[in-house]
């Protein structure tokens, strides 16, 4: 019993901790939407990567912790730094809004689920579409894959080197491989 009144105990703190710092952190992100947006807006992707440094700050961190959608922004921008530093096309291409941005990587993210989960031959086959409709690097398929989806595994990877052999040059095949191999299932 005294295990489960210290879970009680350190669940009603963190809901009264919740409580003080989720409307700072919100008053915060909002902050962050806007300078996303016009950094979008105005294909400023100085501006839009320096708020990775920001998120992991002292002051950036709250949002990351208590706003779940400023993970996915996260993760973005890190997907945009690693292509930025490649000289691949972004993630963020034809995008002027954190909110087709956060679209974007909600449905490739689903798109990616359906085909490691292969629930239907239609679910295959749609989520294949609207990937190469709207190709993904490496590196996006990698931070999406290690962070979002459960034990990917090898057939998984295979799966995905086929859909974008014919749009990926050389270098990212090689990338991707590359990347496959720090996942202890895919190998």
């Amino acid at each position: 019993m005294p295990h489960l009144e210290e879970a009680l105990l350190e669940s009603e703190e963190f809901l009264t901790e919740y409580s003080v710092k989720y409307p700072a952190a919100l008053s915060v992100y909002e902050q962050i939407i806007h300078i996303v947006d016009s950094a979008l807006e105005h294909s400023d992707r100085e501006t839009l990567l320096s708020l990775i440094s920001f998120i992991e700050s002292e002051e950036g961190y709250p949002v990351f912790q208590y706003i779940s959608e400023a993970r996915y922004l996260f993760r973005i921008l890190n997907i945009l730094a690693l292509e930025e530093k490649y000289g691949l096309i972004p993630f963020s291409c034809n995008i002027h809004s954190k909110q087709d941005l956060i679209r974007k990587y909600n449905l490739s993210l689903f798109s990616l689920r359906r085909i490691l989960f292969a629930l239907s031959e239609d679910s295959i086959v749609e989520a294949e579409d609207f990937l190469s409709k709207n190709p993904l690097s490496p590196f996006a398929i990698y931070i999406m894959s290690k962070e979002e989806l459960i034990c990917p595994n090898s057939l998984f990877f295979q799966n995905i080197e086929g859909l974008y052999n014919p749009l990926w040059n050389d270098m990212e095949i090689q990338l991707f491989r590359q990347l496959v191999t720090t996942f202890t299932e895919a190998t």
